[in-house]
């Protein structure tokens, strides 16, 4: 009784915490599809400068605008060499979100090793400030949830699901080859949890990407390192670095709680 009671004060905390000092934190629900720009709701961008972000039409001949991530081998900002868009979101333990994207891997897309994969999606976890951490003093780990791209032992290039904690932290959890120069659709149902009762179940192109546990497509585990809520990030993360400059486009990003969530409207490709 006395940890469940603590354990519930705690998410209390944290949240009161995200909601009066974390820009955007009070939002659950999200959109943008960058029709008018980069919306002024993401909560900031880390890249080596602005131009690495950038709003562009859609290079398959769309009418539609996109943005276009660009990561350059020197491009190093926040210890780590990457271009990215960040969110933060209200959803604390024991809650649940849909998450929809729509990316495209272009044609010129360089891989390079198998073990040299880059990190397209990322759900971050925050330092414990209720211990009294910053980002200087916490625990270095890994995202808890990754989506990331590169290239297999055969050659072909993998969309790659890495789910876990410690340990388990980046293995990958549920893989598919797609092709590039071709706009997909991923959707993410996401139960957040610091137990082992968090769980993912994802859908490529309306097609599940999670693999079947007998009753479900959801993968369990624990998926936050503490109260505070993940934020969500997008574009491109060199996780070994890179050696080429290579892009990724983004033309919609939704993020909404499970509360009335019509499933079969929410995984669908909007072009």
């Amino acid at each position: 009784m006395i940890s469940r009671l603590h354990s519930i004060l705690n998410g209390l905390l944290a949240r009161f915490y995200n909601l009066y000092f974390v820009k955007g934190i009070k939002e659950k629900n999200f959109y943008d599809d960058f029709e008018s720009g980069i919306s002024k709701k993401w909560s900031g961008y880390e890249a080596a400068n602005k131009n690495r972000i950038r709003i562009v039409k859609d290079p398959m001949g769309g009418v539609k605008n996109v943005v276009k991530f660009t990561l350059h081998p020197d491009d190093l900002v926040c210890k780590g060499n990457r271009a990215e868009l960040k969110k933060f979101l209200d959803y604390p333990p024991s809650s649940e979100a849909w998450h929809s994207f729509n990316f495209l891997i272009p044609k010129n897309y360089k891989e390079t090793s198998s073990d040299n994969w880059q990190v397209i999606v990322q759900w971050m976890y925050q330092p414990n400030t209720l211990k009294g951490h910053t980002w200087d003093t916490c625990p270095e780990y890994d995202p808890p949830i990754a989506i990331t791209y590169g290239k297999t032992n055969n050659g072909n290039g993998v969309l790659s699901l890495r789910y876990g904690v410690k340990d388990n932290s980046l293995k990958p959890v549920a893989q598919k080859r797609i092709i590039k120069g071709e706009w997909n659709n991923l959707v993410l149902h996401i139960g957040w949890s610091t137990k082992k009762d968090g769980f993912v179940e994802a859908w490529l192109n309306k097609k599940a990407l999670t693999p079947f546990n007998g009753k479900n497509y959801k993968v369990f585990g624990q998926n936050m390192y503490n109260p505070l809520p993940n934020y969500l990030k997008i574009g491109l993360y060199g996780y070994y670095g890179t050696d080429s400059v290579n892009s990724v486009y983004y033309s919609e990003v939704k993020v909404e709680k499970s509360a009335g969530i019509n499933q079969k409207s929410f995984i669908k490709v909007k072009r």
